[in-house]
């Protein structure tokens, strides 16, 4: 009767540590589980601001150059060639190129305002000096068809 005891006893007991040692092995998963989604998260978090960054920083200040750009070349020259072809009245014409000035300084300034690498400071240096130049001819055209 005794022998039986201990048997059972050791029976019992090793059902124990198993017991014990399956719920360890679970919560250690459990652990390591919460640990790598905590990383994954900071993780992902840190990507998320990076791209954020590159949005704020390089593609918002293309659409405001796009916008430079077009104002250029679609509503000042292509207005000053559709006046001079009598195309488009003077007074539209005028306001058409007063709109289009409006927009680049309006643009630019938005442009001007973001985080730049020192290409694009160079660059953005250059095309005042450039801008100033066109801005007097612009202002001669609108001179003219007032």
């Amino acid at each position: 009767m005794l022998d039986q005891y201990e048997a059972s006893s050791q029976t019992q007991g090793l059902q124990m540590s198993i017991r014990f040692k399956l719920i360890a092995s679970i919560t250690f998963v459990a652990i390591l589980l919460l640990i790598t989604s905590g990383v994954a998260f900071v993780a992902l978090q840190s990507i998320s601001e990076r791209t954020r960054t590159i949005v704020i920083d390089r593609v918002e200040p293309m659409a405001q150059l796009k916008v430079v750009v077009d104002m250029y070349a679609v509503n000042i020259v292509d207005t000053a060639h559709k006046i001079r072809s009598g195309a488009v009245d003077w007074a539209s014409g005028e306001k058409a190129l007063r709109v289009a000035v409006e927009a680049i300084d309006r643009s630019w300034s938005i442009y001007s305002a973001t985080a730049m690498t020192d290409e694009e400071q160079k660059l953005a240096d250059s095309f005042k000096l450039l801008r100033s130049n066109s801005q007097n001819a612009i202002n001669a055209l609108i001179d003219i068809v007032s």
